[in-house]
């Protein structure tokens, strides 16, 4: 149930019911996100993206958080002084809406509902849109993005964070691997879909997109480590996986860069044209 009206004591009591994802700062406790209690070191990653998104300018602006699970980066948006935020998860947090929202009196608006499902008419367009985490799990990346992209407002801010392939054999190439068994994070089969950095650029610039930043927020391993995981990779018969990197990129709708979108999805005279 919601959560209004607990004090700070009855709240921190209530966050160990809910399984988090997000480790976030509530009551004088922090939630138990599933990476600790995993065993897994927690890195400074989200603290990166945390501080990525921060200079932003989202004073005054409409934010769409897509995958948002217990609202991290949905409540700093908030707090960044954005007028409204939505976010979505097609698995949403419970712990958020029954009790950070009511806590923390936010007026954060969280719906289930999965990214294909999403379009202009849902919740209007957006003057910026957040997506973290997402893309690398998308089986459909280029259908996601097309999403996003129609949900933008013209001059609209895409936030990208994503596994991206770092492999220097073909990183400068404009290529998408497409994995499941053999995902650079098996066996996390959910994990299916990595850009090369060129290949993520093209694909959005295609789209109506121009890049206006890139930042690598967690890099591959060390190289040593990474020759050496190859050659045992050969020793027992097996290709080496590809090395990934974790990257930021913020994309700015401006589509005089795109490419006439009714080829790739509608009705077109093309080669109808050309051939008369």
């Amino acid at each position: 149930m919601p959560a209004p009206n607990l004090t700070a004591d009855e709240v921190a009591a209530r966050i160990g019911d809910y399984r988090w994802y997000h480790a976030i700062e509530v009551a004088g406790e922090v939630t138990s996100d599933i990476w600790t209690r995993r065993g897994r070191p927690q890195d400074d990653q989200w603290a990166r993206i945390t501080a990525e998104q921060a200079a932003l300018d989202l004073r005054g602006k409409t934010v769409l958080d897509v995958g948002c699970r217990d609202g991290l980066f949905s409540f700093a948006a908030e707090r960044a002084g954005a007028t409204r935020v939505i976010a979505i998860d097609n698995d949403l947090s419970a712990g958020a809406t029954e009790l950070l929202i009511p806590f923390f009196q936010s007026k954060v608006e969280m719906h289930e509902l999965n990214l294909y499902d999403l379009t202009p008419e849902t919740f209007g367009l957006f003057d910026v849109i957040l997506c973290y985490g997402v893309l690398y799990h998308l089986r459909y990346p280029v259908y996601g993005l097309r999403k996003l992209v129609d949900a933008l407002a013209d001059g609209g801010i895409l936030a990208l964070e994503t596994a991206v392939l770092s492999d220097r054999r073909f990183c400068d190439e404009e290529l998408m691997l497409c994995s499941v068994d053999a995902s650079p994070y098996a066996p996390d089969w959910t994990s299916c879909t990595f850009f090369t950095p060129p290949g993520l650029e093209v694909t959005l610039r295609s789209l109506g997109m121009r890049q206006i930043h890139s930042t690598t927020i967690a890099a591959q391993l060390p190289s040593r480590f990474r020759e050496t995981r190859r050659a045992l990779a050969r020793r027992f018969g097996r290709g080496p996986k590809p090395d990934v990197a974790r990257q930021y990129v913020v994309f700015q709708k401006d589509p005089s860069v795109g490419k006439p979108l009714d080829y790739w999805g509608g009705v077109h005279r093309k080669h109808s044209l050309e051939q008369g």
